[in-house]
């Protein structure tokens, strides 16, 4: 179950439809971007309205229509409001008639105070009877996710919490917070916009979900995704402390995203320190990441990439000195369980080590020293897994020789039936 609205209308100018829907969002410093007749339009963080231009129907006449849709349940009310208000000017400018089917009513009586309690406020209840009725079948049960993309990495196991893009949460602490003080408290944590307007709460929460989910709690010298993940996160909180030095703050990680990025910290000895119930960062510890069927667990401030010239997929630590990375590429194959290649070890200098993790066989071995593209001699190790319908070929590489690490990667290897193939 989610909170959300879709829209459609009859256009008649497409190209100046796309023109409005571009400058309103420009206007509002909402991200927007376009690929022919496809918009999406963003609001803030997990708080998209997607436009499709397409041939539909007015009545039973054919006709060029414009559909919108708005999921709004991740990022709050003020998020939903802010996207009603948005296809209502749309249609103000353009005079288009659109027909929005929107369940909170919000549309009708713009009762901003109705819409969030009865909605979102719901929805959040439920969620939380959701984790009371996982507490009380599994009390003993590994953490869980809630609202978490399954196309991504999975957060280390902590036992007796649910991981969200908002944070980590005990479930005993969460329930016994909602049963004394109401869901509201909880709200103004879990909601990135739960105001009407953008309130020092949604720059703090936008810049916690970020520190969370997708910061790698890196120096920026070491990518330029750093650079601007670190600079994204320091800004939004210093918007925050510009509209209330009374809320909650999270000064120690401030503080330290300053310094990897090389930036003077405001002073914040005055502000009352915000305090998770966990250390906040996914990334600062283990995740499980996946490629097609497999799954695997890797230091979460590990970088990605594609390279499309090998067909492989790249983690690597980007460290200057005892730098780690690893290569995979993944293939399907039509046997739910294929033989390892042995061919691949021919020459190597170790005995190769073998394994099973479920329906999944690993083989490895320490290849020798070689020289590295970019980094010089270094240590590399070959291996393959293979099972559940999938291939995958390994080059695991370091500075240093390191069988240990070489091995704990290849024993985490596991079999995901849930995952999609691609990456």
């Amino acid at each position: 179950m989610s909170v959300g609205f879709t829209c459609q209308a009859v256009v008649k100018d497409k190209r100046f439809v796309k023109q409005m829907i571009r400058m309103l969002g420009e206007e509002k410093r909402y991200e927007v971007r376009q690929e022919e007749d496809y918009m999406r339009v963003g609001f803030c963080r997990l708080g998209d309205v997607f436009f499709q231009f397409s041939s539909g129907l007015d009545g039973e006449i054919p006709a060029q229509m414009v559909y919108g849709e708005c999921t709004s349940s991740l990022a709050g009310a003020g998020f939903h409001a802010a996207a009603v208000h948005f296809v209502e000017e749309l249609a103000r400018e353009t005079d288009l008639e659109f027909i929005l089917d929107d369940e909170t009513g919000y549309e009708d009586d713009h009762d901003f105070e109705r819409m969030r309690e009865e909605h979102f406020y719901g929805w959040l209840k439920n969620l939380v009877a959701v984790c009371r009725e996982r507490e009380e079948k599994w009390p003993d049960a590994v953490s869980f996710g809630l609202c978490w993309d399954l196309d991504q990495y999975t957060p280390e196991e902590v036992p007796g919490t649910v991981f969200t893009p908002f944070g980590r949460f005990s479930v005993q602490k969460m329930l016994g917070w909602v049963e004394n003080e109401g869901i509201e408290p909880f709200a103004k944590e879990f909601f990135i916009w739960n105001e009407p307007g953008r309130d020092a709460g949604y720059y703090r929460n936008t810049a916690l979900s970020l520190m969370w989910e997708e910061c790698y709690f890196m120096p920026g010298s070491r990518s330029e995704r750093d650079k601007r993940m670190n600079d994204r996160i320091i800004d939004n909180l210093e918007k925050a402390l510009l509209l209330d030095r009374g809320l909650p703050f999270p000064t120690e990680e401030y503080i330290l995203l300053c310094r990897l990025n090389g930036r003077e910290p405001e002073a914040v000895a005055d502000v009352p320190v915000y305090e998770p119930d966990y250390p906040i960062g996914y990334r600062r510890g283990n995740v499980r990441d996946k490629i097609g069927t497999m799954t695997f667990v890797v230091p979460g401030y590990y970088l990605y990439e594609y390279d499309e010239d090998s067909n492989s997929h790249l983690w690597y630590d980007g460290l200057e000195e005892d730098w780690h990375a690893i290569r995979i590429t993944a293939l399907k194959s039509r046997e739910e369980s294929p033989e390892i290649t042995e061919r691949i070890f021919d020459g190597a200098e170790g005995e190769p080590v073998s394994g099973e993790n479920g329906c999944l066989a690993y083989r490895f071995a320490f290849a020798g020293t070689t020289e590295h593209e970019t980094d010089g001699p270094c240590s590399q190790y070959v291996g393959e897994v293979a099972g559940g319908y999938q291939i995958a070929l390994i080059t695991a590489s370091c500075e240093h020789r390191e069988d240990e690490w070489a091995e704990a990667f290849f024993r985490s290897m596991s079999h995901s039936p849930e995952a999609k193939m691609e990456k």
